[in-house]
C-alpha cells in the first residue's frame, strides 16, 4: 500500500512518536509511507489575532530554518512538505499531496484538510490520538460544570463533551474541533474511553481500538533496582500544564514528605524547569530517549498524576523500565494496567489518593516489588509490533 499520514508538525510529541513508531514498522512490513505537513503552523482560531499571526509567522520561520528533516527519530518514512494545510487553500498544496491508497488525518485541524482532499489522494481515515480540546480541559470552570454532569471521577472527559463553555472562545473551538468527528473519514482510536466518546457522544463507528506499544529497544530495565537501600527514588513528569495534573502530583509528594523525608529523593522531568519548584525536588530538563530510559531505570516508583489523557505512554515507559507505578485512570491505563496487581491506579484529580498510593508502595517495599515485576512482565505483551499488524489490518479492511 501506499500510505500517507497528515501531521500538524514534526516536533518532539507523543502523538507524533506514535505516528513515526508506525510509519517505521510499516515500511519494514513493504509499505510505501509519506508523512506531509505545513510549513505553517495549522493554528484555525485564537484569542488575539495578532498573537495567531506572530505564532504562524514564528512556526513557519522554525520550520523552514531547520530544514525538512527530524533529528529527535529515526524516522524512515519520506517528508513531504506544504505551505499549509488550511483548506481555503486546496488548490495551492493537493498537488503536492501524494496519491495513495490510504490517507490518515492524525489531530483535529488535519482532519478539515483530509476531508477536504479529492478522492484520488487515497481512502480517507481518522486516527483520533485524544479529545484535542486543550484549553477546556485546562478551564477550571469547565472541570466545575462537568462534575455537576457525571459524579463518576473515571467519567468526567467522556462527560466533558457534553459542556458549553461560558467563554465565547472556548466553545468556538470546542465546535471545531467536534465537528471533525462527525466527517466521513473511517474512525481509528487508541483507547477505550476514546471509542466510547466517538461512539456515544458523537454516534461514529469505530473501526478499532489499537493500543500503542512500547519500543522495548528504548525502554527496558537496564539493572537490578535496589529495593533494600533505605532511599526511594520517585520520578514524576511535569509539563506545566493544568490539566497534566502537576500540582495534583506535588501536593501528593508534599504530604508523602511529611513522615520519611530523609528516605525520599524526588525527581521531576520535563521540557523547562518551572519557577518556584521546591528544593527538594531535582529537575531533568528534556531528556531524550536513552536519558529518559536511565531516570526510570533508578527510579523505584513513578507517579503519573494527568487529569485527562488521549492514551498515557508514560506510565506504560516506567511498567516497562520495572518501576513501581502510582496513576490516575486516564487515558488507556485502564486498558493497560490490572489495578493492585500492575499498578497502583487511582481516579483523577485526588491528590490525596495518590498520595495514598505512594505511601503505600514506601510502607510496603516487598509489594512494591512484586508490582514493579508483575507490572514488567504484563507490559511486554504491547509491542509495537503488533499495534502495527492491526493496523496494517483496518487499513486494508477499509480498502474494502
Amino acid at each position: 500500500m501506499k500510505i500517507t499520514f497528515v501531521l500538524p508538525g514534526i516536533g518532539i510529541t507523543g502523538g507524533v512518536r506514535v505516528v513515526f513508531e508506525y510509519a517505521n514498522r510499516l515500511i519494514n512490513l513493504g509499505h510505501e509511507v509519506h508523512i506531509v505537513y505545513p510549513t505553517i503552523p495549522p493554528t484555525m482560531t485564537s484569542r488575539s489575532k495578532m498573537k495567531l499571526i506572530r505564532g504562524k509567522l514564528v512556526g513557519g520561520l522554525w520550520n523552514l530554518c531547520k530544514g525538512n528533516k527530524v533529528e529527535w527519530f529515526p524516522l524512515k518514512a519520506k517528508l513531504i512538505r506544504v505551505p499549509t494545510i488550511n483548506p481555503k487553500f486546496m488548490n495551492i498544496v493537493k498537488g503536492i499531496v501524494p496519491e495513495s491508497d490510504v490517507i490518515i488525518a492524525t489531530s483535529w485541524e488535519t482532519a478539515y484538510f483530509v476531508n477536504a482532499l479529492p478522492e484520488k489522494k487515497g481512502e480517507k481515515f481518522y486516527f483520533v490520538q485524544h479529545y484535542e480540546i486543550w484549553d477546556m480541559w485546562n478551564s477550571m470552570r469547565c472541570w466545575e460544570k462537568v462534575k455537576k454532569i457525571e459524579k463518576k471521577t473515571e467519567k468526567l472527559p467522556v462527560a466533558m463533551s457534553y459542556v458549553i463553555p461560558d467563554d465565547p472562545y472556548l466553545k468556538k473551538l470546542k465546535e471545531l474541533v467536534d465537528a471533525t468527528y462527525t466527517m466521513p473519514l473511517k474512525k481509528i482510536t487508541i483507547s477505550s474511553w476514546l471509542k466510547e466518546l466517538l461512539e456515544r457522544r458523537f454516534g461514529q463507528k469505530v473501526y478499532e481500538v489499537i493500543a500503542n506499544g512500547v519500543n522495548f529497544e528504548v525502554f527496558y530495565c537496564s539493572h537490578e533496582k535496589d529495593w533494600d537501600t533505605q532511599k526511594r527514588i520517585i520520578l514524576m513528569p511535569y509539563r506545566g500544564i493544568s490539566w497534566k495534573g502537576d500540582l495534583d502530583g506535588l501536593n501528593a509528594l508534599k504530604e508523602v514528605r511529611r513522615k520519611g523525608k530523609d528516605q525520599l529523593e524526588v525527581w521531576f522531568y520535563g521540557s523547562r524547569k518551572p519557577n518556584g519548584l521546591p528544593n527538594w525536588i531535582k529537575f531533568y530538563e528534556r531528556p531524550y530517549d536513552d536519558e529518559l530510559r536511565q531516570l526510570y531505570c533508578k527510579a523505584h516508583i513513578f507517579v503519573g498524576p494527568s487529569w485527562v489523557e488521549g492514551f498515557y505512554l508514560p506510565p506504560m515507559e516506567a511498567m516497562a523500565c520495572k518501576c513501581a507505578t502510582v496513576t490516575t485512570a486516564v487515558g488507556a491505563v485502564p486498558d493497560y494496567t490490572i489495578p493492585g496487581k500492575t499498578a497502583i491506579v487511582v481516579p483523577p484529580k485526588t491528590p490525596k489518593k495518590l498520595a495514598d498510593g505512594i505511601k503505600y508502595l514506601l510502607e510496603n517495599p516487598n509489594e512494591a516489588k512484586q508490582i514493579a515485576e508483575r507490572s514488567h512482565r504484563h507490559i511486554r505483551q504491547f509491542t509495537w509490533e503488533k499495534a502495527t499488524e492491526k493496523f496494517e489490518k483496518v487499513l486494508y479492511n477499509g480498502l474494502d
